[in-house]
């Protein structure tokens, strides 16, 4: 079934970083080392006409207390970092 997709990878270096859409599937091995720990840090940009949204299938851990559906992401959990 892989052959029918087109899967691309990287060599990566400690430090280097890649940038992909979060619909785009993706994925890693596993760590072959036991002596280096692997680490990941995510950063998650959206256009300023994105809204909160609880409905089922979103990422439980990105809630928020002070949203509700349908709010705007412009506070302290999702700041805005540029605006035209």
């Amino acid at each position: 079934m892989r052959d029918q997709y087109e899967i691309v990878t990287w060599d990566l270096e400690p430090g280097d970083v890649y940038a992909f859409h979060a619909m785009t599937v993706h994925g890693a091995g596993g760590n072959q080392r036991d002596d280096v720990r692997r680490r990941g840090y995510t950063v998650r940009y959206s256009g300023d006409d994105a809204r909160y949204d609880t409905r089922v299938g979103t990422n439980k851990n990105l809630r928020s207390e002070a949203h509700a559906d349908g709010d705007h992401l412009d506070s302290t959990r999702y700041p805005v970092v540029w605006s035209a």
